[in-house]
């Protein structure tokens, strides 16, 4: 899709060039038959109250868009009069001025999910008006953040105590937007649209193959479904039987000269996160590993995150490195594989995680693992089963991966195609992406 020419045009405008066939408007570069307006001029806005006692709550999430409030936080956290709550009808838009990590200027949803619902006073909402013919294209257009160059120049200097910035409704409505023809304006929608529906079909595909893997795991790791018609009785123990456990301590976090530098792998809970440990971003010195309690794992260890937010997760680790007391190492003994095992503790982990809930997060310690209850089949159901798993695994992986490409895909083409960088009514897109969004839709 990028030629030469649109490298080239993408150079000049990142340094402030205004190339061949384009014009420079209040600080946006944009095609000639492009036009700046006010937002005003395609929207209107809602202020409608809640005097039907409407009680869809709806909070604007920046991943989900605008979602149920009971859904989204598994609680009600609206007040219990709602009267002075806004209604919004499906294809209204509500802006939420509240800051959050990653979104510093808030965030602008359009209602999809549901035919009405309530926001707080506190947002700002609106509705396209009968000159805005392409409110698709403008959904995008707020999802990639484009807005948010005109937002920090209204924001006022300060914030109140409740995280909202502080921006004028006038303000708002004087901002400017980037609007091209309505027909390019379709055209754009229906690129980025159709790779949204790519996304949640492989996101839809995604869930079913988490549930065949749950499926498996709660048959093959309990001997329900055997894999070996004659591999007999499994054997019931304690996992401190058969494995070593042991963790170890953080060194000296104010001592910089311990972190920088650092030639010892250093594996973090977060870091679980992988599943498969191979590398990690942080190292410490020899020095910090003498001077502290910090302990060394070995290739094919397994690793339990005992606490904080990832606490329960598994990992098999593939290098040699430092771990500190949030994470358990368990070695294992020649009675039992490390692949089995690692999916045993998933499944027995997803299984009791409740159990050892405490003020809203687990938490585990060594003996807790120690006194895990574990069956335990022959060596070649093990491996039979493990090697089912990680089957299982790998598609998942591919999986999440083609939906990571096609969410960059997506991301790459909001930049471009939103901003008029890359023309689609010029032919300046390649036919054939959109194709393949197409077929994979289809």
């Amino acid at each position: 899709m990028i030629n030469n020419e649109i490298k080239k045009r993408i150079e000049q405008i990142n340094s402030g060039q205004v190339p061949e066939g384009y014009k420079k408007e209040f600080g946006f570069i944009i095609p000639k038959d492009w036009e700046l307006a006010k937002l005003k001029n395609y929207f209107n806005r809602l202020t409608e109250k809640n005097i039907a006692n409407n009680q869809n709550v709806l909070t604007i999430s920046a991943q989900k868009g605008l979602i149920n409030q009971e859904q989204y936080y598994k609680r009600t956290v609206a007040s219990e009069n709602k009267s002075n709550y806004f209604l919004i009808k499906k294809g209204d838009f509500a802006y939420n001025k509240s800051y959050s990590t990653g979104y510093a200027y808030g965030t602008i949803k359009k209602l999809k999910f549901y035919d009405t619902g309530i926001v707080s006073p506190l947002y700002i909402c609106f509705r396209p008006n009968k000159n805005n013919e392409c409110p698709d294209f403008f959904e995008h257009y707020f999802n990639a953040n484009l807005f948010n160059s005109e937002i920090n120049a209204i924001a006022q200097e300060g914030a109140r105590n409740h995280g909202l910035l502080n921006i004028g409704i006038n303000d708002f409505f004087n901002t400017n937007i980037i609007n091209p023809q309505p027909k390019e304006q379709q055209q754009i929608a229906e690129i980025l649209s159709t790779c949204d529906q790519v996304i949640e079909l492989k996101e839809n595909l995604l869930t079913e193959k988490q549930k065949q893997k749950k499926w498996l795991m709660q048959n093959l790791l309990t001997g329900k479904i055997r894999v070996r018609a004659l591999a007999g009785k499994w054997k019931e123990t304690k996992l401190g039987k058969v494995c070593e456990t042991f963790s170890g301590g953080t060194p000296d976090r104010s001592k910089k000269d311990y972190y920088a530098n650092g030639t010892i792998p250093w594996i973090k809970s977060g870091d679980l996160n992988q599943k498969i440990v191979r590398n990690v971003n942080e190292y410490i010195t020899e020095e910090a590993y003498n001077k502290s309690s910090a302990k060394i794992v070995e290739p094919e260890d397994i690793l339990l995150a005992l606490y904080g937010a990832t606490a329960g997760v598994i990992a098999i680790s593939k290098i040699k490195a430092a771990i500190n007391q949030a994470v358990l190492c368990i070695k294992i003994s020649e009675k039992i594989k490390n692949n089995f095992l690692f999916y045993y503790l998933e499944y027995k982990m997803n299984e009791t995680i409740e159990t050892y809930t405490q003020g809203g997060q687990p938490n585990f310690n060594a003996r807790i693992i120690k006194n895990l209850s574990i069956k335990v089949p022959k060596i070649d159901e093990q491996e039979a089963i493990a090697e089912i798993l990680s089957t299982a695994d790998k598609e998942l992986d591919l999986l999440q991966k083609e939906i990571d490409e096609y969410k960059q895909l997506k991301k790459s083409l909001m930049q471009l195609l939103l901003t008029g960088v890359v023309r689609v009514n010029k032919l300046e897109i390649n036919n054939k992406i959109q194709q393949k969004l197409e077929v994979l839709v289809c």
